[in-house]
C-alpha cells in the first residue's frame, strides 16, 4: 500500500505530535550527545584493552557489517519515513509499518547469506573468523528496528530514548564486562565485543515494537506484501539505497583498503582516530531526522518555503560545524593523546586531517539530503558517485605513506563531494546566506587564534577559552539573521 498523494501534513499530525523542528533537534542532539560520550568511553575502553591489532580486527568487522546494513535496508528506512509522514490513521501506518517490515526481513536474510559467503575472501576476516561474523548478524536486529516508524510519526523522544538505551547497554557491557568476561568459553575479550552491540540492537528493537504498539493500537507484524507494491518500495528507495552505499564508500572505505592494503596494527592506529571524528557525520545524521519528515512534507506544499528553511538549517550547520574543523586540525595531537596516551602514534595526525575531512563531508551529506528531502534523490547520486571513487583511488595511491596518506585521499574525496552536490543542490539556495558563513568565519579565526598561541595552556582550558570566544562573536552577530529567518518560514 502506497501513501495516497494528497495526504500531506494534517495526516501526519493527527497520528503525531505537533514539536516545532528547533524542539526535534534538541530531543535528538540531546540523547545523541549522550550516545556519542558513551560510545567515544567505549570505543577508548576497548582499544586500551585489546591493544591496537585487535583494535584494527575489530574496526574492519564494524566497517564491513556497515555495508551489509546498508544494502540490507537499501533506503527503505528513509522512504518509510517520508511515505508514513504523508498517511493519515494509524491503521493506514500499520499497514504501511508491516508490509514494509517483512520486506526489510527477506532483503536482511538475503544479506546475511551473502556477506557469510563473501567474508572468507579477505585475509582480514582469517584473523578472527568468529568476529566478523558475529558483527555480521546485526543484520537481524537491524532489519527488526522500527526506528523509522517513530521518526515518520514524529515520536522522536520515543527514538531518542531507544538509541540512547542501545548505546548505554553496549557501553555498560564493555567497560563492566570486557575485562572480566576474558576467556570466558574460550574466547578472548576482542570476540566479546560484536555479542555486546549485538545484543544491545536486539533489545532496543524490542522496546521499539512495544512502543510502536501503543502509539498505532496494535503491533506491527512483518508480513509479505503484494510483489508489485514491494517492486514499488525498492524502485523508489532503490537511488536512496544506492547513494548509501556509495557513501558509505566516502565514510569508511579508508578502513576496509588499509585491512587489505596495510597490518592489522596500522588500521588499529587509524581507526582510533576515525572513530572519534565520525561523530561529526552522526551529528549531520541526527539534524536530518529531525528535518526530513518536516522538510518533506513542506515541498509537498510549498516549494519555496521548502528552499527557505533548508538554507536556515544549513546556515546553522555552518555555524556549529565550521569551529569544529579548526578545532581539530589544530588539537588533533593533543586530543588522541589525552584519549590513548602513547599507544596509537600516528593517531594524532589522522584526526588533525579527517576533522576538516568530515566537516567537507557533513556539508556534502546536507546537500544531498535536501535533494533526497525534495524527492529528487536520483539527483544526489552522482556526486556521491564520483566522491567515492576519488576515495578509492586517493587511499590505493596514499595508503603506503601511512594512515595520514589514508586520510588525505579522503579529504580529497570529501572536498569534491561537497562541491558537487552543492553545485547539483544550488537552486536550494535561494536565501544570502553569506552573513552566517562570515560570521562562523569570524568566529573561527578567533578560536583558532586561541588555540595557536596558547599551546602551554591545558587543552580543556584551551578549548573552553576559545568556546567562549566563538559564542561571544557568533551569538550577537548571527542571532538577527537567526530571528529573521525563523519569523519569515516559521520555525
Amino acid at each position: 500500500m502506497s501513501p495516497a498523494p494528497g495526504n500531506g501534513a494534517p495526516g501526519a499530525r493527527a497520528i503525531g505530535s505537533q514539536r516545532t523542528v528547533l524542539r526535534n533537534i534538541g530531543i535528538l542532539g540531546i540523547a545523541q550527545v549522550a550516545t556519542m560520550l558513551l560510545n567515544v568511553v567505549a570505543l577508548v575502553h576497548i582499544a586500551r584493552t585489546v591493544g591496537e591489532t585487535w583494535f584494527g580486527v575489530l574496526q574492519w568487522g564494524v566497517a564491513f557489517s556497515s555495508y551489509a546494513l546498508i544494502v540490507g535496508e537499501w533506503g527503505l528506512a528513509t522512504l518509510a519515513v517520508r511515505e508514513i509522514s504523508r498517511l493519515d490513521a494509524p491503521d493506514a501506518v500499520r499497514r504501511y509499518a508491516g508490509t514494509h517490515l517483512g520486506l526489510m526481513l527477506a532483503l536482511g536474510a538475503a544479506v546475511l547469506v551473502a556477506g557469510a559467503l563473501a567474508l572468507p575472501l579477505f585475509a582480514m576476516y582469517r584473523t578472527d573468523p568468529v568476529i566478523a561474523l558475529g558483527y555480521l548478524a546485526t543484520v537481524v536486529p537491524f532489519a527488526l528496528s522500527l526506528d523509522w516508524v517513530g521518526i515518520g510519526l514524529e515520536r522522536l523522544g520515543t527514538v531518542s530514548v531507544v538509541k540512547t538505551l542501545r548505546s548505554l547497554l553496549y557501553a555498560a557491557a564493555v567497560l563492566a564486562l570486557l575485562r572480566g568476561i576474558d576467556g570466558l568459553a574460550g574466547w578472548p575479550a576482542p570476540r566479546w565485543v560484536p555479542v555486546f552491540f549485538w545484543v544491545a540492537w536486539l533489545v532496543s528493537a524490542m522496546v521499539m515494537a512495544w512502543r510502536a504498539r501503543r502509539w498505532l493500537g496494535r503491533s506491527i507484524v512483518p508480513r509479505a506484501g503484494p510483489f508489485g507494491e514491494w517492486r514499488r518500495r525498492l524502485v523508489a528507495a532503490g537511488p536512496i539505497g544506492a547513494g548509501a552505499l556509495t557513501l558509505r564508500v566516502l565514510l569508511n572505505v579508508d578502513v576496509i583498503l588499509l585491512g587489505v592494503l596495510a597490518t592489522p596494527a596500522a588500521v588499529g592506529n587509524y581507526a582510533a582516530a576515525a572513530k572519534v571524528v565520525f561523530v561529526l557525520t552522526i551529528a549531520v545524521e541526527v539534524v536530518w531526522k529531525a528535518l526530513l519528515p518536516r522538510l518533506s512534507r513542506a515541498w509537498r506544499e510549498s516549494p519555496d518555503l521548502c528552499r527557505r528553511r533548508f538554507c536556515l538549517y544549513l546556515g546553522l550547520v555552518m555555524l556549529g560545524f565550521l569551529p569544529l574543523a579548526v578545532g581539530g586540525a589544530l588539537l588533533g595531537n593533543d586530543v588522541m593523546a589525552m584519549l590513548y596516551g602513547d599507544r596509537f602514534p600516528e593517531a594524532g595526525l589522522v584526526c588533525r586531517i579527517l576533522s576538516v575531512s568530515y566537516v567537507a563531508l557533513a556539508i556534502g551529506q546536507f546537500f544531498g539530503n535536501g535533494l533526497i528531502a525534495t524527492d529528487r534523490q536520483r539527483q544526489s547520486f552522482l556526486p556521491v558517485a564520483a566522491g567515492a571513487a576519488a576515495a578509492v583511488v586517493g587511499v590505493v595511491g596514499l595508503a603506503p605513506r601511512g594512515g595520514g596518506g589514508a586520510a588525505l585521499g579522503m579529504l580529497a574525496a570529501h572536498l569534491i563531494l561537497m562541491v558537487a552536490t552543492t553545485w547539483v543542490g544550488r537552486d536550494l539556495l535561494v536565501h544570502n546566506l553569506v552573513r552566517p558563513v562570515l560570521v562562523a568565519a569570524l568566529g573561527s579565526i578567533a578560536l583558532g587564534a586561541v588555540l595557536a598561541i596558547l599551546p602551554a595552556w591545558p587543552l580543556l582550558a584551551r578549548v573552553a577559552l576559545g568556546s567562549v570566544l566563538y559564542a561571544g562573536i557568533v551569538v550577537p552577530l548571527g542571532l538577527p539573521w537567526l530571528r529573521r529567518e525563523a519569523r519569515r518560514t516559521g520555525l
